[in-house]
């Protein structure tokens, strides 16, 4: 089964700019995008409170951007708060410097709670960039609640190859999705003459791989309008 959810955050200035959506609804499949620590820290109740008024249901969470910089004792009380309250154990991380501590970390802890690393372009000198890396970090860790955030804006063309995908794809288990065009990443999924056919994508997730997993629309604010819509097209594609 393939799940579907938007990328939405609360009490943040990247999410909260007015008329986001064009729209006063907010979705109810949300990927719960926490900007900065401090975020989560000052605004919990209200953030918790606001879910809950709104029924939303929370698919996954990605961690502030600011995690590793953190003491991990206070990210995974918020890691352990959120699976509690709003019954999530899905949490997205970015593989910025100190992630092999956080991992070491990590992989002591809780049972219940799932990790997913995100992969970027390549860069020297950062660590775990691309899947491969990440993959082998997995393996090495060999903890079954680790495994990978694929982001097909953060994806050079060489890891869209059938045999390389196929591969990727079990050990994947969220793929943010959008698209791409040159320099400029995040865009619509469906984009006209975007980089990847990510139509096509979605198809042979369902149909070739028989992938299971969540799928989040991750978008420039400059597109945000265009989530909801987008988001009822792609639930059509995996049906």
């Amino acid at each position: 089964m393939i799940e579907t959810a938007i990328s939405y955050g609360f009490n943040d200035p990247y999410y909260n700019e007015e008329n986001r959506y064009h729209t006063n609804k907010i979705p109810k499949r949300i990927q719960l995008s926490i900007w900065k620590y401090d975020i989560w820290k000052r605004n919990m109740d209200e953030i918790v409170n606001t879910i809950y008024h709104n029924a939303i249901s929370i698919k996954a969470v990605h961690l502030p951007l600011d995690t590793m910089t953190q003491r991990f004792k206070d990210i995974s009380e918020m890691m352990g708060i959120i699976n509690s309250t709003l019954l999530c154990n899905k949490f997205v991380v970015h593989p910025n410097k100190g992630i092999d501590a956080f991992l070491h970390k990590f992989s002591g802890w809780s049972e219940s709670i799932n990790l997913y690393i995100e992969n970027f372009n390549y860069r020297k000198k950062k660590p775990l960039r691309n899947p491969i890396e990440i993959i082998e970090k997995i393996k090495d860790i060999s903890n079954d609640r680790i495994k990978m955030c694929f982001d097909t804006s953060h994806a050079e063309d060489g890891w869209f190859n059938h045999y390389i995908l196929s591969s990727l794809l079990k050990h994947t288990g969220i793929i943010h999705l959008s698209n791409r065009i040159g320099r400029k990443s995040h865009l619509p999924f469906n984009i006209q003459n975007g980089d990847i056919n990510l139509v096509s994508l979605v198809n042979q997730l369902k149909r070739r791989y028989k992938w299971e997993g969540l799928i989040v629309l991750e978008y420039l604010k400059d597109y945000h309008y265009k989530l909801q819509s987008n988001l009822e097209y792609l639930e059509k594609l995996v049906q």
